[in-house]
């Protein structure tokens, strides 16, 4: 009875769910996890047990030490979720309440942030050769204004 349940157990943990996504659920965790919360707690009673417990213990050493393991298991696992999605080139976002945008819809905004600053300085720079072209036209003109002017005043002095 016991060795045929150990079978039905081993396959029903070696069958792969049929989900895709970033982390693709594993039967192993079944074990795995609260292995690692065992040897946590065990951990927590090699540490010892202070002599004034604090007040989260309730005056229960084995209370403090499953909540140190508890937070011992929580710690490792949180590092090692960051570490694996990072190392999959995935990285995190959003930490609680407080997310970031995306990656892509940064790089629109920056994509239209330049063509925007690209349109202001094309503005510009039509105005300045605007500007050049009229100067460009006005100096012959004050050119030429200025030799009559001083044709002008030769034709005074010359007269007195």
């Amino acid at each position: 009875m016991v060795s045929k349940f150990w079978d039905q157990f081993k396959e029903w943990l070696t069958k792969r769910p049929q989900q895709s996504g970033r982390l693709r659920p594993w039967r192993g965790w079944l074990l795995v996890i609260p292995v690692a919360y065992g040897i946590a707690v065990v951990s927590s009673v090699l540490y010892g047990t202070p002599a004034k417990l604090p007040g989260v213990a309730l005056g229960l050493p084995a209370l403090l030490d499953m909540e140190r393991g508890t937070a011992l298991l929580a710690a490792i696992a949180a590092v090692w979720i960051f570490a694996f999605l990072t190392s999959r080139g995935d990285l995190p976002t959003g930490f609680g309440n407080l997310t970031y945008p995306p990656r892509v819809s940064r790089e629109h905004e920056l994509e239209l942030r330049v063509a925007e600053l690209g349109e202001v300085l094309d503005e510009r720079l039509t105005l300045l050769e605007q500007g050049k072209a009229m100067a460009d036209e006005a100096l012959p003109i004050l050119t030429r204004e200025l030799l009559d002017l001083r044709e002008r005043l030769h034709a005074i002095e010359r007269q007195r």
